[in-house]
């Protein structure tokens, strides 16, 4: 966040979903013509790419949990996919990795918005609206729920990474025949649920 040459960086994260929303405010993105990176959690280094960006261009970070708790920095737009009880305990004793409990995780993933300015965007869930009202967010909240757009994305809950990927293309002012053209095409990431 600190040595990106541009500041147009989108967060993505959540217990679930945040690889293939991640992924599909990508392909949207790069599908309307706008220079785009992608990177973070979903297994590629942003310091592979960031000679390349240049000021204008957009940058699309997954980001876990883990990279969140201590992050001081907030992107442009955040999204937030949802959040189950995960990561409440050891994975395995060689990656002792995870929060004390479910208020803690949610408070390591608000991170993603904490230091956002009014000007910045947040795009969460609409199940999670009772559980941030606490936290003191100063960005604009858009909240969403399913996506009617027709998909090849199997899974009710993928409705709604697609509704979140939407809600993005709105604020970047992408056309909606772009985003509902790439939604149509976009295909499962691997290892999500393949036969």
């Amino acid at each position: 966040f600190e040595l990106c040459p541009s500041k147009n960086i989108i967060g993505v994260t959540g217990t679930k979903g945040k690889g293939t929303t991640a992924s599909l405010i990508y392909e949207i993105i790069k599908k309307s013509g706008k220079k785009c990176f992608l990177g973070g959690n979903i297994g590629i280094a942003p310091f592979e790419f960031i000679n390349k960006i240049k000021k204008n261009d957009w940058v699309v970070l997954e980001l876990s949990s883990f990279q969140l708790e201590d992050l001081n920095y907030s992107p442009k737009i955040a999204v937030i996919t949802n959040l189950f009880k995960e990561h409440l305990s050891p994975a395995d004793p060689i990656n002792p990795n995870f929060h004390k409990n479910i208020n803690t995780y949610l408070s390591a993933k608000l991170n993603i918005a904490l230091k956002q300015k009014n000007n910045d965007f947040f795009i969460i869930n609409k199940n999670l609206a009772n559980q941030i009202k606490k936290y003191s967010i100063k960005s604009k909240k858009i909240y969403f729920t399913e996506s009617k757009t027709t998909s090849k994305l199997v899974g009710d809950f993928n409705k709604e990474n697609i509704s979140a990927s939407e809600k993005v293309a709105e604020i970047l002012k992408i056309d909606k025949k772009t985003a509902k053209e790439t939604i149509k095409n976009f295909s499962n990431l691997n290892h999500r649920l393949e036969l």
